[in-house]
């Protein structure tokens, strides 16, 4: 009876290690599991929008993810809209921690961000949401659709540290950007920005700004480096593409988006520059930068078939979430979206630089990155 016991006893080990992940092993979780469904949104949407804000990694390497599903039928109202944003949250080795449905009235503006102690911004349209790392509510703010019968669009830039985040509103013809402490959703500061400008990214002191370009020159692209809502620091320009860029840290700058390289450019001068297949791949504008600036983290967009003389349009034919070394351009990996996302896609770097997290049509990767590459 001992010996059928032992024998018990060890095959239940033995399973158990079987599906336990070996330590440094990339992990996948089926997000159908907690309820994922394919959205109702066109698949020409997912072209132009191709990463929002559905997938954070926090300071210890876990993640948090989510997806919008539509619960409720019926007449809708601002305090029950049919839709809801489901929050789910995972440890590094992708086991569950905790899940959270808040409603949310819209199935592109919404936002998941993990603060440096672990409590959650999460934006449902026109509200923002300051929950804890056990999804209890600490706090929200009003993010007004509309102010005096015209439009406001937000957007929201988490500083590195992950202590603060900046919002930048339009609404009509006035823009402007405010910094905000994260814990309790408190402006530090706030100011009126120009409405020539576009903020593209931020560091933990400065803000990068795109200036398009002029009648006479289109091609030439300009950004500016600013403290935020402070003194002009300073001003790079190029011609043709890339099209977009962000910073490293509070002066490095990456090249990226709407072309088929990237390249850092500091001090002036383009350190060095990664050409990807000139006929096919399209790096875009999402550029995630560890904490210390140390690790970069874009997609490579492959697209095949279409034709100008025929106003046909291209096919997504695959997507690569490409990590480099900022300082010297090194590949540290580069991973292979699976599946192909027709509907939903975003990709997280954890502060530290040693996780990354992609999502795609409700498929979670979890991929460590060796801290002996950084």
């Amino acid at each position: 009876m001992k010996k059928i016991t032992h024998s018990i006893v060890r095959c239940l080990v033995f399973l158990h290690l079987l599906s336990t992940p070996a330590p440094g092993q990339t992990r996948r979780v089926d997000l159908r599991e907690w309820g994922y469904r394919v959205p109702e949104t066109r698949s020409a949407e997912f072209q132009t929008q191709l990463s929002t804000q559905i997938i954070s990694v926090g300071q210890h390497g876990d993640i948090t993810t989510g997806f919008v599903t539509r619960d409720r039928s019926g007449l809708a109202t601002r305090k029950f809209p049919p839709l809801s944003l489901h929050v789910i949250r995972f440890t590094r080795n992708g086991e569950f921690l905790s899940k959270e449905a808040i409603p949310t009235p819209s199935w592109n503006e919404n936002a998941i961000l993990t603060g440096a102690n672990g409590d959650l911004l999460i934006r449902t349209g026109a509200k923002l949401n300051l929950l804890s790392s056990q999804m209890q509510y600490l706090k929200d703010r009003e993010l007004p659709s509309t102010l005096d019968g015209t439009h406001v669009y937000w957007r929201i830039f988490p500083l590195p540290s992950r202590r603060g985040f900046l919002l930048h509103k339009l609404w009509g013809p006035d823009e402007s950007i405010g910094l905000y402490n994260w814990n309790d959703l408190k402006p530090i500061r706030e100011c009126a920005y120009s409405p020539h400008d576009e903020p593209l990214s931020v560091s933990n002191k400065n803000i990068l700004s795109f200036r398009p370009g002029r009648k006479e020159n289109p091609l030439r692209r300009e950004v500016s480096v600013s403290e935020i809502c402070g003194s002009f620091q300073s001003a790079y320009a190029w011609d043709e593409e890339p099209m977009s860029a962000a910073l490293a840290d509070d002066s490095s700058i990456i090249l990226a988006g709407g072309g088929p390289s990237v390249s850092l450019v500091a001090n002036d001068k383009v350190q060095w520059k990664h050409v990807f297949n000139k006929k096919s791949d399209v790096v875009s504008n999402h550029v995630e930068v560890s904490a210390d600036g140390q690790v970069l983290a874009m997609a490579v967009k492959e697209f095949r078939g279409g034709s100008r003389v025929f106003d046909i349009s291209s096919k997504l034919k695959s997507i690569e979430v490409v990590v480099y070394q900022a300082k010297t351009g090194e590949k540290v990996l580069a991973v292979s979206v699976n599946p192909t996302p027709s509907s939903s896609f975003d990709f997280a770097l954890s502060p530290l630089g040693d996780v990354l997290a992609i999502v795609s049509d409700g498929f979670m990767e979890i991929v460590p990155i060796n801290p002996a590459t950084n």
